[in-house]
């Protein structure tokens, strides 16, 4: 319960960042969100992979949304924007998707050793 706990108010802090930016962004007439900082924060990682170039900023979101939240959050997000990649890159990005690096895993590890 711990563990599920602290997931849940993580990925509640990260949305609530999400939304902050947006609202900042919008007070000076600017599209910006956290997504939108991850294609481009991202999109180097996701063409060394081999990714094709026009859909790394696709891929680079799919990798920034894994590593700030969970591996299952970008699952989905694949699920979404895999008619608008190509073949090569939606197989790319499923294996670099696979795993449990991201911030989220220190936050379960966390609670279940302090249990």
């Amino acid at each position: 319960l711990n563990i599920a706990a602290n997931l849940v108010a993580f990925l509640a802090i990260i949305e609530m960042f999400n939304e902050l930016i947006i609202y900042l962004g919008n007070r000076v007439d600017v599209d910006v969100s956290l997504y939108i900082i991850f294609e481009y924060l991202f999109y180097p990682f996701a063409w060394l992979m081999g990714v094709d170039p026009e859909d790394c900023r696709a891929v680079g979101n799919l990798i920034g949304l894994k590593v700030i939240g969970n591996e299952f959050i970008a699952y989905f997000e694949l699920i979404a924007v895999k008619d608008k990649i190509s073949d090569r890159s939606f197989y790319i990005a499923s294996y670099a998707l696979a795993g449990f690096s991201n911030l989220s895993s220190i936050g379960i590890q966390i609670g279940g050793l302090s249990a």
